[in-house]
């Protein structure tokens, strides 16, 4: 079905980027890195808020997910080089850049990679690395099974993905199973229609390529970064939930004291999808 908010880009080794924007050109230029796993539909969780602030928002699908050309091999460190790329096509010298989630690590990708090209940097409930103390604790268990499976086998996430995939096509009904893993906050959000569609619709759109590149990705969080947190050197807004189960507190902590030059911000009575949509007014405050 053609998509008419999807536009493409066709990159240096021939790959197609897709990505979508929203806002007067005008405008704060923001990129958006969707979840794991998530497509650039996911940016429909928060366009309304972002564009009504002013913010020109750009979210992309990272290779393999979406519409997006997959990339055998590829690194977290990758990534920076694409969004430059969309960045020179869309004529945007310089630009902010928030990672949501599995977006967190790209974004931070971003910070040690091209810190020329930023004015802003902001990591909203961010993954981080899997080998540091207490990473895990406070995290719910399917989660825990999946990033442990990751460090081993792409094929035993892209058996869990496969289930949520079934899952999905339910409708936003099917979210009511995973609601009741949830925090109190995340169940109040993912009761809203607006948010329960646009996740289930940017889950789908994710996986439309297939299952590998969710396993692929799964093995890129679990494994070596191929960059420490130490070595950024650009400001770092962190926003975390401390009622967040999707991506542990104790990880959004550890960030915030590895990142030099990190602002934090944690929010006793948010989770993990609350923060991105509750605090969009004060995330979006600091994008410009």
């Amino acid at each position: 079905m053609p998509d008419p908010d999807c536009q493409t880009i066709t990159l240096s080794d021939g790959r197609t980027l897709a990505y979508c924007e929203f806002g007067n050109p005008e405008g704060t230029p923001v990129f958006y890195f969707h979840g794991f796993p998530g497509s650039r539909l996911e940016a429909g969780i928060v366009k309304a808020a972002l564009v009504k602030s002013g913010i020109r928002l750009i979210a992309a699908d990272r290779p393999g997910f979406g519409r997006s050309s997959s990339q055998p091999g590829r690194r977290l460190l990758d990534w920076p080089r694409d969004v430059t790329a969309l960045a020179d096509a869309l004529d945007l010298p310089r630009f902010a850049c928030m990672g949501f989630s599995g977006g967190g690590p790209y974004a931070l990708a971003c910070a040690r990679a091209i810190p020329e090209r930023l004015t802003r940097v902001a990591c909203v409930c961010g993954v981080g690395p899997f080998d540091v103390p207490n990473a895990t604790h406070g995290m719910m268990l399917a989660n825990r099974i999946l990033f442990y499976t990751a460090r081993y086998s792409q094929a035993g996430v892209r058996l869990m993905m496969w289930q949520l995939q079934r899952q999905m096509k339910r409708g936003p009904e099917a979210l009511d199973r995973m609601a009741k893993m949830l925090p109190e906050p995340d169940r109040a959000v993912l009761a809203r229609p607006d948010v329960s569609q646009a996740f289930v619709d940017a889950t789908i759109e994710s996986l439309r390529q297939g299952l590998g590149a969710a396993g692929q990705e799964a093995q890129l969080y679990a494994r070596d970064w191929g960059f420490a947190h130490a070595d950024i050197e650009m400001e770092v807004d962190l926003y975390q939930g401390e009622l967040d189960r999707n991506v542990a507190p104790s990880m959004g902590h550890w960030q915030a004291d590895a990142l030099p030059h990190c602002k934090p911000h944690f929010y006793p009575e948010e989770g993990h999808l609350s923060v991105l949509v509750n605090r969009l007014d004060e995330i979006a405050d600091n994008l410009r």
